[in-house]
């Protein structure tokens, strides 16, 4: 938390700080969190991708997918372009579009220059900055991926442990 809560003071700072502190941070936690999505994901049985605790909730195979459009869709809001979608049917290949999807998106921000992070786009409905757009992928990867935990805890599975 400490990291993340400095990054952001030399994100709003422009000048601040050498560039590419930033943007080197924010790749660095989401390569943490593509390692320990993909190990979560890992964990899950095939068998029970199509699993969900009550009818209103995605699955878990869906909700590992959902992960991986929304990542492809943050993208896009750095540099343009159409988001993919990924529905994938199988365990192998969720986790091969979640691989795909993070590797997307870390490849965009190691290209970035930290000035860039101030620069404002569409996103959500809203007036966005490129720092709002990558702060909110790990926020909603995050999200998503604990409801994925607790797919896990309901079916007796010990999740892997956090990763920061």
């Amino acid at each position: 938390m400490k990291l993340a809560a400095l990054a952001l003071l030399f994100a709003a700072v422009p000048g601040f700080s050498a560039d590419g502190f930033v943007t080197s941070s924010i790749v660095k936690h989401l390569k943490v969190s593509k390692e320990y999505t993909i190990a979560i994901a890992k964990q899950m049985p095939a068998e029970n991708y199509a699993f969900k605790p009550n009818p209103e909730e995605m699955s878990f195979g869906e909700q590992m997918n959902h992960i991986a459009s929304a990542l492809s869709y943050f993208g896009t809001i750095l540099d343009g372009g159409e988001p993919k979608e990924y529905k994938s049917a199988t365990k192998e290949a969720t986790i091969e579009s979640l691989g795909a999807a993070f590797d997307t998106l870390i490849a965009r921000v190691d290209k970035m220059k930290d000035a860039q992070l101030h620069e404002m786009r569409k996103g959500e409905g809203q007036d966005m900055s490129i720092l709002d757009a990558l702060m909110l992928a790990l926020d909603h990867t995050a999200h998503h991926r604990a409801q994925c935990i607790v797919y896990l805890r309901v079916k007796g599975i010990k999740p892997v442990d956090f990763r920061f």
